[in-house]
Parts: structure tokens; C-alpha cells; sequence
């Protein structure tokens, strides 16, 4: 049997080293808690030529002088926020400090002694350990902890190909930012390759553009009138009981318990208003959970189409529904289809800004309300994107800005009742290219955890295209759910 051996592992440092501090955006320290951004690449063998691993080293390590930010030490607010705007020194703001002595980007190298196609899509063993990385808040497995707030991995197969992976702490990035690295990196490394001089490739770092748009530093009324039209799920993590087991949740699941010291004298001059508190009853940890890619070409999003919805909210709805039917849903219990909506467009920012602009918006429907009509779950997935135009977006910004906790308020859930869906869609994962062509497969990578859906590039559709070119469904499910998802007609089609 084919095996896997780390060969080394060792950190990155952008050269030449430079040095800088600055508050992480509102949107990027609400993100925080959650997993990383993390996937992988795929590439076959170069007809000509070879992978060289220290070359791909070398290459991230330039890429490096690009983003130093992701070879920075993750911190909440240190001393020297005080020149900085008020709100980034509010409890729970996440700042980033790269230069020297900082833990640079953790590289893994490791060898694969198999062919890289059997392998596909098996991602687990070319992931770096993402639980290396740094974490900013204690939880049951452990207390807060220093670490690098990027790792990757390169692994080279026997037949010659290679897979390239990267993980990063949700707070500096996410997957569009993601894909900007790695065809950067690509760039950087064909260059190599070729012995031509280095692509001249500039990319700002500037979170305090996004947090200039929300009027972080004035309470307003009005703007946090309007963030409430938008609809979102708000559950707040201070509204448990720590003596019921059904409060409690996984161990591993990062989140505050009860107001911080530094906060609970605001939160109680406040009135300690609550919201609703997380439904943990309706999520089993414990239970088996499985994952799968699902691939669908344009013919079957042609066939999923509903009127009045786009190829991307029709998609999302006959998901939602296939995963309601796999799952035994009483018809009068709400269901819920929450999602990622980014900022980049809606607020004006470069295509290239770098961070997590997105916020997540909620579709909630009656199963049976959901199930009675096709079409009708894509036309509500649409109609809570709608609600977010550029001055609802501030307004969310602004209501975030203001919170006493970023990762107080929880937008999203999983578990029974829910799926969290992102899409990668036009991040132009397919368009990487470290001079030997285009990847075979990206694969997103997240935790085992029942109800993500991500929705990604089909490799044979032009970016440009979005779903209408086809997609590549990452499922994660319990195991008997996804079984039934995965043989659903009217999901999968007739075979």
C-alpha cells in the first residue's frame, strides 16, 4: 500500500523582512472563530519538465513578500492599538503583526509513494495540520495558544504530480483572497521555471478601508434600524446555561460562555439584552459524518433551473430540498439555508482586497413550504441576497462594529434544522498555473461537521460563466443523510 512520509517542515519568512501592524477588518475578527480557509490543489505531471518541491518553496516564500500579513502573529488588541480608531480597541478585535520575530507561514513537505489520480479526491492526507495554527480563545481542548496563522503543504506524488495546499485562519482571508495567493504563487513559480525576471505583482493590505464604510466610532439609530431588514440568524452565545448538557455543544467549538470580565460591566449597564440562544439539541456531534464531491455539468444545472432564480439560487434550492427530504424533518419545522454573501462588488472595494468582506444572510422556509413547490427554495435563497445593497451592508457593518464581542453573535448554525452554504464560484481556482498547466481538481477543505455545502468551479467552466457552466458540490452530511442525497432523482437525475 501506497504511503505518505513528511520529508520536512519548516517556517517561511517574506525577504526581504517587513515589519507591520494593523487591526484585521469588522468582518475579518467576527470570522475569527471559524474554521480556516483553507483547500488544495491538484496538478498531473508536466509533460515537460518536473515539480521541483524547494522551487515551490522558494516561490511561496517570494509570494510571501506580497502577503506578508500571512506570515504574521494573530493577537487580540495589543498595546499599541491605541493610535489606531476606537473600534479596533474594543474586547475581541483581532489584530495582525508581521516582521520579525513573528512564526512566518508553517511549510510541511512530505511524498506521497503512489500516483496522484487514484489518490483524488482524497484530501485529509495532502491538508496541512491545521490544528497547529494559532488559537486566539480558549475552549475544552485547550487554552488559547500561539501558533502561525498560515500553513501549507506541498506533496509530490511518484507519477510526478503534485498537490498544493494551503490553510489560513479565516481572520486575513477568504476563498476569493485564497485563490489570488495561489495564482500569485503559480506566477511567481513559472517564472522560475522559465528563468525570467519575477512578475511585478502588488497587492495592499488595507482592512480600515472596509471598517471606514460601517461609522464604527458613532452609535447610530438608523443604521442599526436598517441592519435588522437584513435577514439574519443572530444567535447570541451568552444566552445558554451552563448547567444544561444541551448548551454545552462540542468541545472544540470555540465560542464565548458568559460576558468576559473586561465587558460584563457594558453588558449589564446595557441591560444584558439577550437573543436567542444556539440550538444545540438539534445538532449531534457525534454522529458520523461523511463527505463527498458531487459534480454537476451544465446540462444538469440547465435541469435544476427555477424561474425567477439564478443557476447559483437554484442550485442552493434543490440541494436545500434533497438534504430536507434525506433528513427526517417533522413538515411544520423551519428549515434554514444560510449563506455567504461578499462585499468586494457591493461596496466598491478592488476585486484584489484582501481579508473576509462577507457576511451571511438567512433563508428560512416551512419544510413542507419548501418541499410543496420546486423552484420555491431558490426564489427565497434569492430574495434574502436581494436585501443586501450597499447601504444595508454598512448598516450590518456598523451594527458588528458596535457589538461588545465580534464572535458574540453567531449568523449561521448547522446541525438538523440548518446548512451552512458558501460559494467559491469566480475566484478563478482553475486559472492557477505554476508553468506546467492548470490544476486537475481544487478541493475546499472543511471540518466534518453535518450541514456545509460549498459550491465551487467545475473545472471545464469559464469562470465568467458562474454555475451556468457547471458546478463541484462539496458535501458534508451525516453519513446516512448523505448517502440519500447522493442517490436523490431530482438532484442527481435519473440514472
Amino acid at each position: 500500500m501506497a504511503q505518505l512520509r513528511q520529508t520536512s517542515q519548516h517556517p517561511l519568512h517574506p525577504r526581504p523582512c517587513r515589519s507591520g501592524l494593523t487591526p484585521v477588518s469588522i468582518t475579518d475578527s467576527a470570522l475569527a472563530e471559524l474554521t480556516p480557509t483553507a483547500a488544495a490543489w491538484f496538478f498531473s505531471a508536466p509533460v515537460s519538465g518536473t515539480y521541483d518541491p524547494s522551487l515551490l518553496a522558494r516561490a511561496l516564500e517570494a509570494t510571501l513578500s506580497i502577503y506578508p500579513q500571512l506570515s504574521g502573529k494573530l493577537s487580540l488588541s495589543p498595546n499599541e492599538s491605541k493610535a489606531y480608531p476606537p473600534h479596533t480597541q474594543r474586547y475581541g478585535r483581532v489584530w495582525v503583526r508581521w516582521g520579525a520575530y513573528t512564526p512566518g507561514l508553517l511549510l510541511t513537505q512530505a511524498a506521497y509513494d503512489g500516483p496522484l489520480h487514484p489518490t483524488l479526491p482524497t484530501l485529509a492526507s495532502v491538508m496541512p495540520d491545521t490544528r497547529s495554527l494559532v488559537r486566539l480563545r480558549p475552549c475544552a481542548l485547550g487554552p488559547a495558544r500561539p501558533g502561525p496563522a498560515t500553513v501549507a503543504q506541498i506533496t509530490t506524488f511518484a507519477c510526478g504530480g503534485v498537490a498544493l495546499a494551503l490553510a489560513v485562519q479565516h481572520a486575513l482571508l477568504d476563498a476569493h483572497a485564497l485563490a489570488y495567493v495561489l495564482r500569485d504563487w503559480g506566477a511567481i513559480h513559472a517564472s522560475m521555471v522559465c528563468g525570467a525576471p519575477p512578475p511585478e505583482i502588488t497587492r495592499s493590505y488595507a482592512p480600515m478601508d472596509l471598517d471606514a464604510l460601517a461609522n464604527p466610532d458613532s452609535p447610530h439609530a438608523g443604521l442599526e434600524a436598517l441592519s435588522a431588514t437584513v435577514p439574519q440568524l443572530r444567535l447570541d452565545f451568552w444566552a445558554y446555561d451552563p448547567a444544561s448538557a444541551a448548551d454545552q455543544g462540542p468541545g472544540w467549538f470555540t465560542r464565548p460562555r458568559a460576558p468576559p470580565p473586561e465587558v460584563d460591566g457594558a453588558d449589564e449597564a446595557a441591560g444584558r439584552p439577550r437573543g436567542p440562544r444556539a440550538p444545540f439539541e438539534t445538532w449531534d456531534p457525534a454522529a458520523p459524518v461523511g463527505q463527498a464531491v458531487l459534480d454537476l455539468s451544465a446540462a444538469d444545472v440547465a435541469r435544476l433551473a427555477a424561474p425567477g432564480a439564478s443557476a447559483l439560487d437554484s442550485v442552493l434550492g434543490a440541494v436545500w430540498a434533497a438534504v430536507v427530504r434525506a433528513r427526517p424533518t417533522a413538515p411544520h419545522q423551519t428549515v434554514w439555508m444560510h449563506g455567504c454573501v461578499g462585499l468586494r462588488g457591493r461596496l466598491g472595494l478592488p476585486d484584489d482586497f484582501q481579508g473576509a468582506p462577507l457576511i451571511n444572510v438567512s433563508a428560512g422556509l416551512a419544510a413542507s413550504d419548501l418541499l410543496a413547490e420546486r423552484g420555491v427554495g431558490a426564489r427565497t435563497v434569492r430574495a434574502s441576497i436581494n436585501t443586501v445593497t450597499k447601504e444595508s451592508a454598512e448598516a450590518v457593518l456598523h451594527h458588528m462594529a458596535h457589538a461588545l464581542d465580534p464572535a458574540r453573535e453567531w449568523n449561521v448554525f448547522v446541525g438538523s434544522q440548518n446548512i451552512l452554504s458558501t460559494s467559491w464560484l469566480g475566484i478563478g481556482a482553475y486559472e492557477v498555473d505554476f508553468g506546467f498547466g492548470t490544476p486537475e481538481r481544487m478541493l475546499p477543505y472543511l471540518p466534518p461537521v453535518d450541514g456545509i455545502v460549498v459550491v465551487a468551479e467545475a473545472k471545464v467552466a469559464n469562470r465568467q460563466h458562474g454555475a451556468r457552466g457547471g458546478v463541484s458540490l462539496l458535501l458534508i452530511l451525516r453519513e446516512d443523510v448523505l448517502a440519500r442525497v447522493l442517490a436523490d432523482p431530482q438532484l442527481v437525475g435519473e440514472k
